[in-house]
């Protein structure tokens, strides 16, 4: 059996992207199916050779799905769109696996509201174009506290920042968000939780070793590329079906609320947006960039990123850590290749201001506790 697979090409190389492909690809191999990527002309070039063959689409821009949907179906295949939401415009053979983000959003606003009094509550960093944060917007009932992200995180922050007195809470739309919120508002003084709580959705690395931490909805998309092969093999023995599945969000609460609970909210209606390209804004991909460091990096990585930081030299780190040089600088050219157009003065100057002073060593404990679990 083969899985054929379109990705939206400007999140191929996204955190998100990458990690639900990691799911894909484990879980075919283990089923001994094969994955064939595809780009969109393949489409029209394959032409009628693709008549009942299962299609992948992984993409969150909703004229980009639109159309791809539309496409595929037209070539006679079966479709199975992984994103946020369901297209109400899309065909309605199309198959679809999603992250469970309007139950995420329920528990999100009854952790505020219900459980800490919090009525004026703002959502923040919303993407137009983006699928999973129109559910989110959908099951928010305050259009006039809606912020969106129109390509600059920053604007979208100072817009906010007007009004940041008129709020208790605020929902973050991702953790990238939450991140540059975070540092904005710590930076001008404004506490968290204490003035303002922060809440978001990613359960990122880097969202955990922030201080605060910050609560946030888990999305483990690894496990939605897995579940992805499992509905693509149910398919095949049953074309005629068409499957609509949820995968659960659990929230984890941290530092920045400490608060739960769980009610539903009434829908709303998604206006018409143009095309936004989240990660071309340069602080969301620096943060981005800063996370697939922690969390690609292994302890040693890790510690020597400590030494430096703390101003020590080369030298003096491969004597600390019983290295040679030249294995010393080999590691400290993959971590910069992170922020391929950045100095080492730079990436060092990223690192300080997006984690706390304790953070490399929290994250230095959990890399060494993953390692262990993996040779026991």
């Amino acid at each position: 059996m083969d899985i054929r697979i379109i990705i939206e090409p400007e999140y191929q190389n996204s955190f998100w992207c990458t990690e639900t492909m990691k799911g894909l690809s484990n879980q075919a191999y283990l089923r001994k199916i094969r994955l064939v990527e595809m780009r969109e002309e393949d489409l029209t070039l394959q032409g009628g050779e693709l008549n009942g063959e299962i299609v992948v689409v992984i993409g969150t821009s909703i004229n980009w799905i639109n159309r791809i949907v539309f496409s595929i179906q037209e070539k006679g295949c079966l479709c199975l769109l992984v994103t946020g939401d369901q297209n109400p415009d899309a065909p309605n053979r199309t198959n679809i696996l999603l992250l469970d983000y309007q139950s995420s959003m329920y528990t999100l606003l009854s952790h505020l509201k219900e459980t800490a009094g919090d009525e004026n509550i703002a959502l923040f960093g919303v993407n137009p174009s983006s699928y999973a944060d129109s559910v989110k917007k959908k099951c928010f009932p305050w259009e006039k506290d809606i912020y969106y992200n129109l390509g600059s995180i920053a604007d979208c922050t100072n817009r906010i920042w007007e009004r940041i007195r008129d709020y208790s809470a605020v929902i973050c739309v991702n953790d990238t968000a939450a991140i540059y919120l975070l540092r904005f508002l710590l930076d001008r003084n404004v506490q968290v939780p204490e003035n303002l709580r922060l809440i978001s959705f990613g359960d990122s690395f880097l969202s955990r070793l922030m201080s605060p931490s910050i609560t946030s909805v888990e999305q483990d998309f690894r496990v939605l590329g897995e579940e992805a092969v499992q509905v693509c093999s149910f398919l095949k023995k049953n074309p005629m079906l068409t499957i609509n599945a949820f995968i659960k969000c659990p929230l984890r609460i941290r530092d920045s609320t400490r608060i739960e609970g769980l009610a539903p909210v009434a829908d709303r209606q998604r206006p018409v947006f143009p095309e936004i390209n989240f990660y071309e804004d340069e602080a969301v991909a620096t943060i981005q960039a800063l996370n697939r460091l922690l969390v690609e990096s292994d302890s040693l990585d890790i510690r020597i990123l400590e030494y430096l930081l703390r101003g020590e030299t080369q030298e003096k780190t491969t004597e600390y850590l019983n290295l040679s040089l030249s294995s010393l600088r080999y590691r400290i050219r993959k971590l910069r290749a992170y922020f391929p157009q950045t100095s080492k003065n730079a990436m060092f100057g990223i690192i300080r201001r997006y984690l706390p002073a304790e953070a490399l060593s929290q994250a230095e404990a959990i890399k060494l506790a993953e390692e262990q679990s993996i040779v026991r």
